[in-house]
């Protein structure tokens, strides 16, 4: 037979996950909804674009590039992205980086807001520019001025993008 201190633990754990539980189903029906769906497209703006080579290693060219452009769409606004990638000798491109997103942000709180994305992608390099598919999504930084949670994907031909996301905001 368990210890009566045991089964008044076992009754008060219970306990607790049914008021949670309760909790949880009283929530606002809002307030953990789906996540939105967006969408849209921006342009590279080629006169603030930095490109240097930061060594070459075996025909493969280590490359810091730090990009400027417009968005529109559901987020609607400036981005700044650097990020380190390299080119291979196949013209095979990878790279990593941080995009710093201002701007207004559909279905978020009214207003300019800054957020903080990590990127990381591939693609290949071609006559025309690069053409890349990279995976973003909002981190926690000091800079965000909006509760918000996010990932999508971002694709580039040449100084063309277009995007995808699915976002909240708390």
């Amino acid at each position: 037979m368990p210890h009566p201190h045991r089964r008044r633990r076992s009754r008060t754990l219970v306990a607790l996950s049914a008021l949670a539980a309760v909790l949880l189903l009283a929530a606002p029906a809002g307030a953990q909804g789906p996540p939105l769906q967006g969408e849209g497209s921006g342009l590279i703006d080629l006169d603030k674009a930095a490109i240097t080579e930061i060594r070459n290693a075996g025909g493969n060219s280590i490359q810091e590039r730090e990009l400027n452009g417009k968005l529109s769409g559901t987020l609607d606004g400036t981005f700044e992205e650097t990020a380190t990638g390299t080119v291979h000798r196949t013209g095979r491109i990878t790279f990593r980086g941080e995009l710093v997103f201002t701007g207004e942000i559909d279905g978020c709180e009214e207003g300019q807001h800054t957020l903080v994305l990590k990127l990381a992608g591939q693609g290949r390099s071609t006559d025309e520019g690069p053409v890349t598919e990279a995976r973003v999504r909002v981190v926690g930084d000091e800079r965000n001025t909006l509760d918000a949670t996010g990932q999508g994907t971002v694709y580039q031909d040449g100084t063309d993008l277009t995007y995808d996301l699915q976002y909240r905001c708390r």
